[in-house]
C-alpha cells in the first residue's frame, strides 16, 4: 500500500495593537478587536513511517479476516463432504441407469443387438443386408417383414443386371457390375423389352437435404427411408450401395470423413477411386479435404479417409440400434453394451468412442447428483464414483487426441453443395465395363 502523506498548513496571525492619537489630542476608548480566531485544526505533524505501519497492519487484519473466511469455509465444505459420505453409506448409490430389460418394448432391440453379435462372432453368416434391416426394424417395433425388405433389394438387383445385360455387358466382369450400381445411384435407367417397348424406368437416388443428421427425425438415417422416398443422405446412401454390392459381389468400402461417410473402390486397373452417394461422381482426396475439418492426426490414427472391413460395418450398426434406443426409451446399459461390442470389432470407430464418453458423463452426473453434489475436491472420498469420473475424462482426451472433429451442419452442407461449384476439378465417370 502506499504511503500516506499528510500535509499540514502553517497559519501565522499577526497582529499589532497600538492606539494612535488623533490630531485633537483626544483620548478615545479602544475598540473592540473584529479579527476572529481561526480554527485550524489538529496541527500535530504525522510521521510517514507511522502511516505506512497503520495501513499494513490494516492490510493484515483484512488478509487474517479472509483467512478465518477461507478456514470456516474448508471446514464446512469438508464437514459438509463428510454429512454426504455418512448419508451415502447409508443408501444404496445406483452407478448406472436403470435397466429396461425387463420391458416388453425393449425386446426388438435386445433381438437385434443378439442377431448382429451372432454376425461378429462368426454364429451366423455375416449379411449387411439383414444388420440394417434388424437395426431399423427394432425402431418401427418389428413391424416390417424381412421378406418386403428382401422383396425390395431383390428388385433392385434384377434392374441393375438388366441394364448391364442391356448395354451388351457381361454380369461376369466385376467393371460392368460396379457400373451398374452407379447408374442405379445416379442415373436414369429405361429398361426395353425385344420389341424396343418401355417396361421400366428407375430414376436416380436423390440426397435429401432436410435435417441429414436425423437430430429431429431419426428416421432420415434410414436405408427404409430412403427405399421409399428415393431421397437419403450420407448415412444411409452408403449402406444402400454397399448392401447392392454385397448382392452383386461387389468390392467396396465404406470409409468417414467428419460428419459423412462415402464410398471407397478400386477401378479395373487397381486404382483407389471415392465414389459421393450423396452427388453419384467421384471426388478426389482433395475436395473430401476441403472441409477443413480433417485434422493430420486424424490421418495418422486412421480415423479418417480409410477402409472399414464388411465387419466393422455391421458391428457399426450396433451404433445406429443404440441411437435408436435411446431416442425411445432413454439411455441405460443397453446403450453403454452396443457401444462396447462395437469397439470390440472396430476399435477406431470415432462415433463410438465420442458416444461412450458422452455416456459416461451423463452417468457421472447421475451418480453425483445421488451423491448430494459433493464438492469437487472431495469426489476421491467416493471411490467409485471418482474411478468412474476420471474414465470420462480419459475417453474425452483419447477421443481429443484421435483428431476427431464435427462439423456444423450448415458449413457440411455448403461444402457438399461445393461439389457442383468444383465438379470440373473432379473426375469424370470412369468405372467403364
Amino acid at each position: 500500500m502506499k504511503p500516506i502523506l499528510i500535509l499540514v498548513g502553517c497559519f501565522f496571525a499577526i497582529a499589532s495593537f497600538g492606539q494612535i492619537a488623533p490630531k485633537d489630542n483626544k483620548t478615545n476608548a479602544p475598540k473592540t478587536p473584529t479579527l476572529k480566531p481561526i480554527d485550524v485544526g489538529n496541527t500535530t505533524p504525522t510521521h510517514p513511517l507511522h502511516s505506512q505501519r497503520q495501513a499494513a497492519q490494516k492490510q493484515n487484519t483484512q488478509q487474517n479476516n479472509i483467512t478465518i473466511q477461507q478456514r470456516n469455509e474448508s471446514k464446512r465444505r469438508r464437514e459438509e463432504a463428510e454429512r454426504l459420505i455418512a448419508e451415502s453409506k447409508q443408501k444404496t448409490i445406483e452407478y448406472d441407469f436403470p435397466s429396461k430389460a425387463h420391458l416388453s418394448a425393449t425386446a426388438p432391440y435386445q433381438a437385434a443387438y443378439q442377431e448382429i453379435v451372432d454376425m461378429l462372432e462368426g454364429k451366423q453368416a455375416m449379411s449387411l443386408k439383414r444388420a440394417v434391416f434388424v437395426t431399423e426394424n427394432a425402431f418401427y417395433d418389428n413391424q416390417y417383414k424381412y421378406e418386403w425388405h428382401n422383396l425390395e433389394i431383390a428388385e433392385n438387383v434384377e434392374l441393375i443386371k438388366q441394364s448391364i445385360l442391356q448395354e451388351g455387358y457381361s454380369l461376369e466382369n466385376e467393371t460392368a457390375r460396379k457400373w451398374g450400381i452407379h447408374q442405379f445411384m445416379a442415373d436414369t435407367i429405361i429398361l426395353k423389352n425385344e420389341q424396343g417397348k418401355v417396361i421400366d424406368t428407375h430414376y436416380p437416388l436423390q440426397y435429401d437435404f432436410k435435417d441429414p443428421f436425423g437430430e429431429e427425425d431419426w428416421q432420415q438415417q434410414f436405408v427404409t427411408k430412403l427405399d421409399i422416398s428415393g431421397k437419403g443422405q450420407c448415412h444411409s446412401l452408403p449402406l444402400k450401395y454397399l448392401i447392392l454390392a454385397e448382392e452383386l459381389e461387389v468390392e467396396a468400402w465404406l470409409a468417414h470423413s467428419p460428419s459423412h461417410t462415402y464410398i471407397k473402390l478400386k477401378d479395373a486397373k487397381g486404382n483407389w477411386l471415392n465414389y459421393e452417394t450423396t452427388n453419384g461422381s467421384y471426388a478426389t482426396d482433395a475436395w473430401v479435404q476441403s472441409s477443413g475439418f480433417i485434422k493430420a492426426e486424424a490421418l495418422r490414427n486412421r480415423i479418417y479417409m480409410d477402409t472399414l472391413s464388411k465387419k466393422e460395418v455391421i458391428a457399426s450398426q450396433l451404433l445406429d440400434l443404440a441411437q435408436g434406443y435411446a431416442r425411445k426409451h432413454g439411455l441405460d446399459p443397453f446403450f453403454s453394451k452396443c457401444l462396447e461390442k462395437t469397439l470390440e470389432y472396430a476399435p477406431k470407430n470415432i462415433t463410438a468412442l465420442q458416444l461412450k464418453a458422452d455416456y459416461e458423463t451423463y452417468r457421472v452426473q447421475y451418480i453425483i447428483q445421488q451423491l448430494g453434489f459433493p464438492p469437487p475436491e472431495h469426489l476421491p472420498s467416493f471411490p467409485k464414483a471418482h474411478k468412474l469420473h476420471q474414465a470420462m475424462i480419459q475417453n474425452y482426451q483419447k477421443v481429443e487426441a484421435s483428431g476427431y472433429e464435427t462439423m456444423p451442419e450448415n458449413i457440411y452442407t455448403a461444402w457438399l453443395k461445393s461439389f457442383e461449384q468444383e465438379k470440373a476439378k473432379h473426375p469424370e465417370r470412369i468405372i467403364r465395363p
